[in-house]
């Protein structure tokens, strides 16, 4: 399998959502400060063209799982 930067992307995306999901299971079954989430991103931004209105914005939510899961992510894209 090739090593590209599409393959490597979706390989984080998966492993960051794994590590959500691996978040929401085990909250309240371990210690609070391991399913704390920080919230990352850029605040929305309005572009008013009179015709089109646009709204740009990106936000991530991070997490210790989801950190391990982009952690193992990108160790399994390297040893492909």
């Amino acid at each position: 399998m090739p090593k590209t930067k599409a393959f490597l992307i979706i390989l984080l995306v998966v492993g960051a959502l794994i590590g959500s999901v691996l978040n929401h299971l085990v909250t309240g079954h371990v210690p609070e400060y391991l399913t704390q989430t920080v919230k990352v991103g850029l605040s929305p931004a309005h572009l008013d063209l009179l015709v089109l209105q646009l709204d740009f914005g990106f936000g991530v939510e991070l997490s210790f799982c989801t950190i391990l899961g982009l952690v193992l992510a990108l160790f399994v894209f390297r040893k492909l």
